[in-house]
């Protein structure tokens, strides 16, 4: 794994701050987007490169930093982890802030949908493919949970998305997400069904990113994506079941994807562990980085 250390250099002529290593380098990136805030991101690129491919990391539901966990109030650093490991193959990344946190502007609650945040990505990757100092020639977009679906409706408004890798995306409105989940719930842990119901009901009064969710249909945004997927679920997975995979990757097919890849992870949560709640399982990062770089090998031929 790569080692970062704590020099900080200004660049004046591009007015960013860069953390160098023998290996890296660092750059902080700002994004203004369409809807008016600015987003805040970190570019980790090799550092005698110029240009390049570059992973950008989609975080799931709910207003989240760049620094973001698979597991809730746990920092497993599972995009920092898949981060290094691509680093090692060649490839940069961009981690941001989402809108209203960390060092990004506007309001999460008051914005944020998928289709929104799927904006902001879009924007995200103009900015990273036409910047001095480092561009990047293409795009690797992976996203967890929702992350996946917003990754999914970006991945068209770019030609230089080479691919994606969706983790525990899911496959139908929030609806059927949302039942789902309040049963196993009950089951497991004998909370009452309609104290959840009641729950619910106050939250799509209150919350406009959930009540998007409820009603927002992903199948037309799988059937449009043209570009490489890759798919990892985990079986242990009680948010987004395992059967989410196969549905996305049905709709990808019948939309006339051929390149579609499932990876089946046993024993793995939605948060792509097993037992240790800060761990991030190995496997995952391994699929994902060999997958990235066959796929950036072909496409340089």
């Amino acid at each position: 794994m790569i080692t970062y250390n704590l020099a900080v250099v200004l660049i004046a002529t591009l007015g960013l701050v860069a953390s160098t290593s023998s290996d890296v380098v660092r750059l902080e990136v700002r994004v203004q987007t369409r809807a008016g805030h600015e987003l805040a991101g970190t570019l980790t690129v090799p550092r005698s490169a110029r240009s390049g491919p570059v992973a950008v990391f989609v975080s799931g539901a709910g207003p989240h930093t760049r620094s973001y966990s698979t597991t809730a109030s746990i920092n497993n650093r599972a995009f920092e982890k898949i981060e290094d490991a691509l680093l090692l193959r060649g490839v940069g990344s961009f981690r941001y802030d989402e809108v209203g946190t960390g060092a990004s502007g506007g309001s999460y609650r008051a914005y944020a949908t998928s289709l929104t945040l799927s904006n902001d990505l879009v924007d995200a990757l103009t900015v990273l493919g036409s910047r001095s100092g480092f561009a990047a020639t293409e795009f690797l977009l992976i996203g967890h949970s929702e992350g996946g679906l917003v990754a999914s409706l970006a991945s068209t408004s770019s030609a230089k998305v080479a691919g994606l890798v969706l983790l525990a995306a899911p496959a139908v409105p929030g609806t059927i997400v949302m039942r789902d989940q309040w049963r196993e719930f009950a089951m497991r842990n004998g909370a009452s069904y309609d104290e959840m119901q009641v729950e619910h009901r106050d939250r799509a009064r209150s919350d406009p990113w959930y009540r998007f969710f409820l009603t927002f249909d992903p199948a037309p945004a799988y059937l449009r994506v043209d570009r490489p997927v890759l798919i990892l679920q985990g079986e242990q997975d009680f948010h987004v079941p395992p059967w989410h995979a196969d549905s996305i990757a049905s709709l990808l097919r019948h939309g006339g994807n051929r390149n579609v890849r499932i990876n089946m992870m046993p024993d793995l949560t939605h948060g792509f562990i097993s037992i240790d709640p800060h761990s991030f399982e190995r496997s995952v990062i391994a699929s994902i980085s060999t997958w990235a770089s066959n796929l950036l090998r072909t496409r340089a031929k």
